[in-house]
Parts: C-alpha cells; structure tokens; sequence
C-alpha cells in the first residue's frame, strides 16, 4: 500500500526531515540522494507497475493520493489487507483484530463488517464528537495492525499503528514535501531519501492533531536521531518522553476566556451524558438546574449525526457494565478470601483444643 498527501493538506513533523543537508560533513552526499529521489507520482508509476495485475490507485484533486494492491494467495492470511471506501471516506488497513464480533457489536454493526470498513465507522465516532477518546478506541483493538484513513470531504488525514510490532509501517517527508506512508520501506525511501522513519508502534498521527502515542496519551513524544548503516543522519524514531515535565495537561484555551451567562456570571463548562448529546460539551449558568437559574445554555459541541447517538450510549453502557462487574467481582474476591480465612481460623482453634484435650488426659493417667 501507498498513501501520499500533498504538502498543505498535512503537516508532518519536521523531524522526519534529514539533517543531513545542514551538516557540511554530509552535505554534498544528502545533495545527491536528494537529487536522486523521485518524485512521488514516479513512485506512485512504480507501485502500480510492480502490481499490474491487482493494484490500483485512487487520486482526490491535487490533495492526495491512495495506492492499493489486492493481497496475491502466497499472502500471510494471519494478516489481511483491506481497501474501503464509505461515504468519502478512505481507508487502507492490514492486519487483523482478534475481537472483530465483539466491536461490530458495540458499534452496532452486522456480522459482515470486515476490519476497514469498522475502522472507518470508529472514525466517523469520533470526527462527530464521541465522548470516547481516540486513544481509548485504539487502546479497545485487540490484535496486529496498521491503517490510513482519509476523510476526503474534511480533508484529514489519520494513521495509527499497533502496540505488538506485527505490522510495520514507514512513513517520510518527499522532495516536494508530500508525506508518504507505505508498509513498503524501499517505496518511501525512493522519493524521501534520507528524511523517513519507522513509523512509531503504539501511535497514532492526526493530520490537525499531530503524532501521540495511544499506550500512554498522557505523555509527549520525543524524536530520537537516527544514523543509517552508511552513518547518515536519517528522519528521527519518535519514543515516548517518560519525564514528569512532558505530562500533557489539559488545556486551558476553554476557560481563558469567560463565557457570560444572563445572570451577568461567569457560566459553567459542563458535558451532557444523555442519549440525545452524549459527550457534548456546553456553558451554562451556574444556577441551571435550579429554580433561581436563568436558563442560559450554549452548546460548544457542534450536534452528533444519528449514528453517533445511537452508538455512543451503547458503548458508555458496555463500560458501565463492565466497571460494575469488575466490582462485582472484587467483592466476590473478597468474600471468598474472608470465607477461606475463616475457615482456617476454625480449622486451627478445633486442633489447638483437641490438643489441650489429649494433653489432660495424658497428664491424668500419670498420676495414677
């Protein structure tokens, strides 16, 4: 598979450029394997060539291309490669989730859902406003794999790459600043040179967003410089920061400027939990839900499409059940071990006084 948006539609992170070119050690050789990269519709040319009899490849105006190429049957069946498109949008996914039945399920989807097109249905979740976070929905994929969607009505771009290393995925900046993703590392190399990466496991990469990881969405990333076998400075490995410093806080760009309710007040941020608006967030007056109140309420979320609000209470009723029958099931934990420990005290004061008792009457006998 190959992805290539064109630059202004993504902003990819400029440590995935070389450094090469700026040290005067390495410039002469980063000028020549720059010289030397093709252009990415070259690339593209190639792909398809390569794939002749089973690849195409899908062009949206001046903004991106999608390369695809059906998978051959000496192709590893533990791992599909799926192509799909739904309601514009677009998503090129390999691997497989061992818990497939159970998301369609969640998401109220049928049996027939392969794994693209239930990427793409989590995708559209979340674009209108889910109350699941993105990091959640990938942490709740169970197996190995990689994907790329592209929204091509909002123009977004997302990938995201699993935890287990299954399935590998490169990603790099062309000499005309597209960036290209492929499982092919040799088709990214030829139009990006030096200035590509493995893309990082564990993260996920939003095109208005950024590169996070989705194993620990609380901590920054941090780029790594990376030196090839023929010791040129290659696009940086993003790793997690561990430091305490690089905890992502929640942001404050929502209460910097206060929101006036009737009451002449600042109004209170808050998130609806019903199943007309879940998780969408809204001001309102610090007295709304009491008689004094003035009534003032203004949504910051824009509305859910029908399908969001649908599937959303299903999913905040499957983790409710859930949470409930893990404390079910602590409590039954702990009766047990309450019920084992009593037990043994029973056990040990029975024997300690069957022993008192043999002692007496031993004691008894001798003084006859």
């Amino acid at each position: 598979m190959l992805a290539i948006f064109k630059n202004g539609l993504v902003d990819p992170p400029q440590e995935l450029n070389s450094p090469a070119s700026s040290s005067s050690h390495h410039a002469a050789a980063a000028a020549a394997a720059m010289m030397n990269a093709k252009n990415p519709e070259e690339t593209l040319k190639d792909f398809l060539s390569s794939h002749s009899n089973n690849g195409f490849s899908l062009g949206f105006a001046d903004n991106a291309l999608l390369a695809y190429a059906a998978p051959q049957r000496s192709y590893n069946n533990a791992h599909h490669r799926m192509f799909c498109g739904v309601n514009d949008i677009y998503c090129i996914f390999l691997g497989s989730l061992s818990n497939l039945n159970t998301l369609n399920k969640q998401y109220g989807l049928s049996k027939g859902v392969n794994e693209a097109m239930f990427v793409i249905e989590a995708y559209r979740t979340l674009r209108d406003r889910g109350p699941y976070p993105a990091h959640q929905v990938l942490k709740d994929l169970d197996g190995s794999f990689g994907f790329v969607i592209y929204d091509n009505k909002a123009g977004t771009v997302f990938a995201a790459l699993g935890a287990d290393e299954a399935v590998k995925l490169y990603w790099g900046i062309a000499t005309n600043g597209s960036l290209m993703i492929s499982d092919n590392v040799n088709l990214v190399k030829a139009s990006c040179a030096k200035s590509f990466a493995p893309f990082p496991t564990g993260c996920m990469f939003h095109s208005e967003r950024g590169l996070m990881s989705f194993e620990h969405p609380m901590n920054k990333m941090k780029a790594l410089p990376r030196v090839d076998s023929e010791g040129f400075m290659c696009g940086a490995n993003f790793k997690i920061n561990e430091s305490k410093e690089s905890v992502i806080k929640e942001s404050e760009e929502i209460s910097s400027v206060p929101v006036i309710c009737h009451c002449g007040k600042a109004s209170k941020f808050r998130t609806s939990w019903t199943d007309e608006n879940p998780g969408r967030r809204f001001f309102c007056c610090e007295n709304y839900e009491e008689s004094n109140g003035c009534g003032f309420l203004l949504w910051y979320d824009k509305p859910m499409c029908e399908q969001s609000t649908w599937v959303i209470p299903r999913l905040l009723r499957n983790v409710r059940m859930q949470e409930a029958e893990n404390i079910r099931r602590r409590y039954r934990e702990k009766l047990l071990w309450l019920a084992l420990a009593g037990s043994w005290i029973l056990v040990l004061i029975k024997l300690l006084s069957e022993g008192g008792v043999g002692g007496g009457q031993l004691h008894h006998g001798s003084e006859l």
